[in-house]
């Protein structure tokens, strides 16, 4: 069973983060499909390995803010 739907997976790097992060899980959660989707997007848009863990944390401190992505 995926987090986003039944056609998207995430990332497992995104996924661990936000294991470790409750406060940053519950606003993924509390996302709309559309906007988890342009997160994982975002992620797996990286070029390299380096970038993605970079976007990761990026991504998942924004989250634990409560920011928007973006």
């Amino acid at each position: 069973m995926s987090l986003i739907d039944n056609e998207h997976q995430l990332p497992v790097g995104l996924g661990m983060r936000l294991a470790l992060d409750m406060d940053a899980m519950k606003n993924f959660v509390n996302l709309s499909d559309q906007g988890k989707k342009q997160l994982v997007d975002y992620i797996e848009g990286s070029t390299t390995g380096d970038e993605a863990k970079n976007r990761v944390t990026d991504v998942v401190r924004n989250l634990h803010s409560g920011e928007t992505f973006r």
